[in-house]
């Protein structure tokens, strides 16, 4: 889940928490993402993303990302 406040998430079996520093939009709820929607999040815990301003229709998005591993 994306949560406000605490971050937790599993990384090598261990829990990790961590504050966020500027506040979301987004309070300790379930969105339900949209058809023609999608919810982005940037690769930092600190990125101005869909966390703050919510989802954003498809077609306004331009270009592509790849996973890197």
């Amino acid at each position: 889940g994306v949560y406000n406040g605490d971050k937790f998430f599993e990384a090598n079996a261990r829990r990790i928490s961590k504050k966020y520093s500027i506040p979301s939009i987004l309070i300790e709820k379930e969105l339900i993402i949209p058809e023609g929607e999608v919810f982005l999040i940037g690769q930092t815990d600190h990125s101005w993303d869909s966390r703050f301003w919510g989802t954003v229709k498809l077609n306004s998005v331009i270009g592509k990302t790849y996973a890197i591993f």
